[in-house]
C-alpha cells in the first residue's frame, strides 16, 4: 500500500491551460502513512545494537556500523520503501554526542538547508517540496513535511 512514488507537484494543468488541484488529502494520508512506517523502522534500527541488522566494522577512530542489507530486507519487506528514480539508500550508524538541544536539532531536520548542511558526504541537494503540518509551535510536533 505504501509502494508509491511521492514528490513532485500537487497540482496539474488540464487541456485548457487551466489549473487543476491535486488531491491534498489523499496525498497527505499517504505521506503521513509513509512517515509513521519510517518512524516505526528508525526506532526499531536504534533499538537493535547488535546482529543480525548491523555489522560492526571498530577502527581506531570510531565505531562504525553498517546495516546488514539481506536482513534488513527480511525484517523490512520492499513493499514498505518508498520508490523512485532519485530515491538513494545509504545505511550506516555512528554514535556520538551531539551539543544542541532538542529543539536545535529538529529546527535542523525540518530546514532543509540546514539539514543539507548538517549532512553534507550523504546529501548532495535538498528542497523542501510541500508542507502538510508545521507542527506545535511550542515544540514542533505534528510536523509533516516531505524534503
Amino acid at each position: 500500500m505504501l509502494n508509491h512514488e511521492v514528490g513532485g507537484s500537487s497540482s496539474d494543468v488540464d487541456n485548457n491551460g487551466k489549473q487543476i488541484m491535486g488531491n491534498y488529502n489523499e496525498e497527505k494520508t499517504m505521506v503521513s502513512q509513509i512517515a509513521a512506517v519510517a518512524m516505526e523502522e528508525l526506532v526499531r534500527l536504534i533499538k537493535c545494537k547488535k546482529e543480525p541488522l548491523w555489522i560492526h566494522y571498530p577502527t581506531a577512530h570510531d565505531d562504525k556500523f553498517t546495516l546488514h542489507k539481506e536482513n534488513y530486507q527480511q525484517i523490512f519487506p520492499k513493499t514498505n520503501h518508498v520508490i523512485g528514480t532519485n530515491v538513494c539508500k545509504v545505511s550506516s550508524k555512528y554514535s556520538a554526542i551531539v551539543n544542541l538541544s532538542c529543539m536545535q536539532l529538529v529546527g535542523i531536520f525540518l530546514d532543509s538547508v540546514k539539514w543539507a548542511d548538517m549532512f553534507p558526504t550523504i546529501i548532495t541537494k535538498a528542497q523542501t517540496t510541500k508542507v502538510f503540518e508545521n507542527g506545535s509551535l511550542r515544540n514542533r510536533d505534528g510536523a509533516l513535511q516531505l524534503v
